[in-house]
């Protein structure tokens, strides 16, 4: 079984895959030459935004591929026409940087930390009274891993954590998971919303200029989730009109940012370049998936395998 690792920057997981898979058959490249080698491999690990339909159709040995994110979207409907290739995602190891760059928008921007900045570079000594995290309430759009952690450690610093879910359950972490069909009751009583919707159909702008009927003024808006989930032009608008205080800004619907966007310079408006996934141990966290993965997909223990993503009949 021949392995391809197709990376932006491929090198540091190639290098932990050989330490632990010495006689792994392993072929590494970048994105941008990855095609020419995907013919003969039988495994692809790639985030896969690369791939296209031709490319998976033409790979005739390939049997598995594992998606070294979360996020599918962009793999699952070039297999509609390859049912026999087993798709994996990277589910589970991203709850603990995610969960920081949730807190980071929230203190950035609650603490006014562009202020403090701005003053500090004028030398100009102007104290205020910061809002606190304890006692607000955080609504999480969605309910999954991530929001599951992240739901842990708000509740831990005493804050009232809502969740919406198109699964409503008990989690711990939540005071409560409500249906979707409720989302404007949640947002109501929403200090912070904090966005972690996958990108689907279904959550094609979900978060719209009705989404924020009868929300507070003071709600803070932080999107980790997909960018397409979320209208910018609406937010814009809302922004604007001060219908709500503030937005944190990880995800977009244009990648990069263009650089005539208005939220580029908006003063209530706290931007990051898609870091929110991203960690110095990513790599390691990684491994815990394909060290459980590899080899029982080699033995043929395929219903075994972890975080196994099922393709929609959609597609």
């Amino acid at each position: 079984m021949r392995f391809l690792l197709a990376h932006p920057n491929p090198e540091p997981l190639a290098h932990l895959l050989q330490s632990v898979f010495p006689k792994l058959d392993l072929v590494v490249a970048r994105d941008d030459v990855a095609p020419r080698y995907l013919q003969d491999v039988d495994i692809l690990l790639t985030i896969g935004r690369w791939l296209t339909a031709e490319h998976v159709v033409r790979a005739s040995r390939l049997r598995w591929i594992q998606c070294l994110i979360t996020g599918t979207e962009h793999i699952e409907p070039l297999l509609r026409r390859r049912p026999d290739v087993l798709l994996t995602n990277a589910r589970g190891i991203h709850g603990a940087q995610m969960t920081e760059a949730a807190l980071t928008h929230m203190l950035v921007l609650i603490r006014q930390v562009p202020r403090l900045l701005c003053n500090q570079k004028q030398a100009q000594w102007q104290p205020f009274t910061p809002r606190v995290l304890e006692g607000k309430t955080a609504v999480i759009l969605g309910s999954g891993a991530i929001a599951q952690h992240m739901a842990r450690v708000l509740s831990l610093m005493d804050m009232r954590v809502l969740g919406v879910s198109a699964a409503p359950r008990q989690e711990e972490g939540f005071q409560a998971i409500v249906a979707r069909s409720a989302v404007h009751v949640a947002v109501a009583e929403a200090d912070f919303v904090i966005n972690l919707l996958p990108m689907s159909e279904e959550n094609r702008h979900f978060v719209d200029a009705r989404f924020w009927h009868g929300c507070k003024r003071e709600c803070v808006f932080i999107n980790l989730g997909r960018g397409g989930t979320v209208d910018t032009s609406a937010l814009i608008g809302v922004l604007k009109d001060g219908k709500i205080s503030a937005a944190g800004l990880d995800a977009f619907e244009l990648t990069p940012l263009p650089t005539d966007s208005p939220l580029w310079t908006m003063p209530n408006v706290f931007i990051t370049p898609g870091l929110a996934g991203r960690s110095d141990n990513y790599d390691m966290k990684l491994m815990s998936i394909l060290e459980a993965n590899i080899p029982r997909f080699l033995h043929g223990e395929v219903g075994k395998m972890v975080n196994r993503v099922l393709i929609s009949i959609e597609y």
